[in-house]
């Protein structure tokens, strides 16, 4: 943030940067330089607008693709209802038959064996209900109808004769609704194979371009969390609390949700960062394309230096240009000034929240950033140094923002003890799992969050999708356990389930291995064996559980003034 009255440059540091590195003195400010600098601006709003258009046509195929595919899950529902109704209705029919057999003989038993085989006669064409067959039906009824007025039996025959009809009637009419329930069916799944088909080479290029597309993200999301759509405010409070804590227990999402272990949420929300949000993800991508062209490392960290002063020197200059780089990409004007005044401090707190997101956004997404954050802690490593801070006159490192801190902030810690707090940010399994299983989870798991927004937003200073981001937070880390945690504790219940550590039953059982056999570099028992995996599979299910946390740790050491390092030659080139 800019300050009214900006500080002057530290005398130190004015003096240092004088030389090569900037070029001489700065260019006056004049027409070239204001044409330069419109040209620049014109071309900058250009970029950002093909940008911005690329990732909202990239948006709406996304929509686009979720909204065929949830087309064609509700086409295949509704075929499959329609395919047991018309089951249920040929039931029907067979029992209205048996009724009929059972009516008395004679004219009525004619008609009704006369109409019942009129109605089987073509199994697949839908009888009309207004004309044909069913004026016959109506025209012989009333023959009979006549008949029985006419005989000794008087009225009880008569009343056979409209009970027979009306029977007949019946029939028909259920013929007709298999037929139609059957026709319904059919279409149904056309139209559902269909959208499938139409929407598969969208969810390849999608899979395709994953990876390029997460590193707008975070990561570890929930695939469910991109299908959220908020109810309106209409709808929202006419559902108590009450009633969507009593729907979770009916749904049953506990039971397909993953743990989130031993540790409580309140304990566990310490060490999980915040997902980023949009302006951060545009920071993000800036810090990466600085760092990628940065050779800092290549500058500092070599052996040629014949002291400590021209290291520092060298570190300070790269430092420097890292800063005014992000800060012209970010703005143009206030990049030109600070490259003219050497005033970082004025600019401390964009520093740091850049810095900061980098750091963040990798702890969530371990395999991201693999060339560049090594870069990133080396240059924050260097400039928690003394001297280097107090030529600077600011630090470049903040700490972490998580969601307790954030949390904590507002006012709305005690969501993390709300019972709905687990359900609304567990992960849903779907391994072997009907779909509509899954899709009654996933809004039991949307209405416990959209539930703890409303409820935690009216008495804290956080509003409702800043505490949806606080919960999406949580979500990413149960997704990170399920994918990494829960296969080992898979493979430890297979080691208890089909071993034993005494001992083995037979040769299959035995896990003893010996050096020099199947590729093995050890002389094993079957009972150390069985121990050494046993306690390796324990030891890195723990790292994992709390990966978040040692990870955090990690970060807060290498970035701590009072850490130091040193070069040394490890037999694999130069190394801190």
């Amino acid at each position: 943030m800019t300050s009214a009255a900006p500080s002057a440059p530290h005398p130190a540091l004015a003096a240092l940067l004088d030389g090569e590195q900037w070029g001489g003195t700065p260019p006056a400010a004049g027409s070239e330089g204001e044409a330069a600098a419109s040209s620049s601006a014109a071309l900058e709003a250009e970029h950002t607008a093909r940008l911005q258009a690329e990732a909202d046509a990239r948006h709406a195929t996304q929509r686009l693709a979720v909204a065929q595919q949830q087309i064609a899950e509700y086409a295949e529902g509704r075929a499959e209802e329609a395919r047991a109704l018309a089951n249920d209705s040929g039931k029907l029919q067979e029992l209205l038959s048996q009724i009929l057999s059972r009516l008395p003989i004679g004219e009525v038993g004619a008609a009704a064996a006369a109409t019942s085989a009129e109605a089987t006669a073509a199994p697949g064409a839908e009888p009309a209900l207004d004309g044909g067959s069913a004026a016959g039906i109506t025209t012989r009824s009333r023959s009979c109808g006549a008949a029985a007025e006419a005989s000794p039996l008087g009225s009880s025959v008569a009343d056979d004769v409209s009970s027979a009809a009306a029977a007949q009637d019946l029939a028909a009419t259920l013929e007709a609704l298999r037929t139609r329930l059957a026709e319904a069916a059919s279409e149904a799944s056309a139209f559902a194979q269909l959208q499938q088909s139409a929407s598969e080479p969208e969810r390849l290029k999608r899979n395709s371009t994953q990876a390029g597309m997460d590193e707008d993200g975070d990561g570890g999301s929930a695939p469910e969390d991109s299908k959220r759509q908020r109810s309106g405010d209409s709808s929202g409070e006419s559902d108590s609390e009450g009633e969507v804590a009593e729907g979770m227990e009916a749904d049953g999402l506990g039971a397909t949700a993953v743990t989130a272990g031993r540790h409580s949420l309140t304990e566990r929300a310490q060490w999980i960062p915040l997902r980023l949000d949009a302006d951060e993800r545009r920071l993000l991508r800036l810090l990466e394309a600085a760092l990628s062209v940065s050779e800092y490392t290549d500058k500092v960290d070599i052996l040629s230096w014949k002291s400590k002063n021209s290291r520092v020197h060298a570190q300070i200059k790269d430092i420097c240009a890292i800063l005014c780089g992000l800060v012209i990409a970010q703005d143009y004007r206030k990049g030109q000034k600070m490259v003219a005044e050497r005033n970082f401090q004025d600019n401390a707190t964009f520093f740091q929240n850049v810095f900061e997101v980098g750091r963040r956004f990798r702890i969530m997404n371990p395999d991201r950033m693999r060339s560049t954050y090594g870069l990133l802690m080396y240059m924050l490593m260097d400039s928690a140094e003394p001297s280097i801070q107090e030529l600077l006159e600011f630090q470049c490192v903040r700490p972490l923002r998580t969601v307790y801190a954030r949390l904590e902030e507002g006012g709305a810690l005690p969501m993390l003890a709300d019972p709905l707090a687990e359900k609304a940010t567990a992960e849903i399994k779907s391994a072997g799992r009907p779909r509509h299983e899954i899709q009654r989870d996933i809004r039991a798991k949307e209405r416990a969050r959209d539930a703890l927004a409303k409820r935690y937003s009216r008495g804290s200073r956080l509003s409702e999708e800043e505490l949806l981001q606080c919960l999406y937070s949580i979500a990413d880390n149960n997704s990170f356990l399920l994918y990494n945690r829960d296969p080992i504790d898979r493979m430890l219940q297979l080691l208890r389930d089909n071993f034993r550590p005494d001992g083995f039953d037979s040769e299959a059982g035995s896990l003893a291995i010996s050096m020099g056999r199947g590729g093995a570099r050890l002389t094993h028992s079957h009972q150390k064996q069985y121990t050494y995996v046993s306690q390796s599979l324990t030891l890195w299910r723990e790292i994992h559980e709390a990966m978040f946390e040692l990870w955090c740790h990690t970060d807060g050491d290498l970035l701590s003034a009072g850490n130091s390092y040193r070069l040394s030659n490890t037999g694999q080139g130069l190394n801190r």
